[in-house]
């Protein structure tokens, strides 16, 4: 697997207390950044601050279909999923994406919502059942299955380092897209884990 070089990014924080240093990590570079709901409202406040390089790009208007009220499906698409799951060197899936005016992304950066800081805090079952990530799981397991080509951040306590690298070479290492997918399918582990110990915790459903 060779690098890769980063063009396309696909953005969705729960958490986004690192947003705006991988931003500024990002900004050095001619990047189309793609986002939906607040944090693309948090990337366009940071952008009118910084000159950069990078482009913003509102994911429901490349998608042509707005997220259903409650901020539902919104990343539940195909566009999304093809541009992360398409594989490298694939001529038939290249020539499809470019049918259906589709876009590979290249960098993933998605963590999920607080559903066990939501449970910690005391949080009642609907509490609790709103806090149960779709799209962001989806997204995290199409993105780390296919790391020959894409590189996926799932915590904020890795940007720093991936950004460094993408900093000093250009482009992101196949051991460094390795790492970070082994990382991702252990985020996405331990959250299910924790819904499935939650919901064995309730002896009935609150009426």
């Amino acid at each position: 697997m060779s690098q890769i070089t980063i063009r396309r990014v696909l953005i969705s924080l729960a958490d986004k207390s690192g947003l705006e240093q991988l931003l500024q990590g990002l900004a050095a570079f001619a990047i189309e950044v793609y986002s939906t709901g607040g944090t693309y409202v948090a990337i366009q406040k940071w952008l009118e601050q910084h000159p950069s390089q990078l482009t913003l790009i509102r994911l429901e208007d490349y998608l042509n279909y707005p997220e259903m009220p409650g901020g539902l499906v919104k990343t539940l698409h195909p566009r999304v999923h093809g541009g992360l799951l398409a594989e490298a060197g694939n001529q038939a899936q290249l020539e499809h994406m470019q049918e259906q005016g589709m876009v590979e992304f290249d960098l993933l950066a998605v963590n999920l919502y607080p559903f066990e800081e939501t449970v910690a805090k005391g949080g009642g079952l609907e509490a609790c059942r709103q806090q149960i990530d779709i799209g962001g799981v989806a997204m995290l397991r199409a993105g780390a299955k296919n790391f020959g080509r894409v590189a996926v951040l799932s915590r904020p306590q890795d940007y720093a380092t991936t950004l460094q690298e993408l900093a000093h070479e250009g482009t992101l290492g196949a051991t460094t897209r390795l790492n970070l997918a082994r990382i991702a399918f252990q985020q996405v582990l331990a959250y299910d884990q924790a819904i499935s110990q939650y919901f064995d915790a309730l002896e009935e459903v609150p009426c």
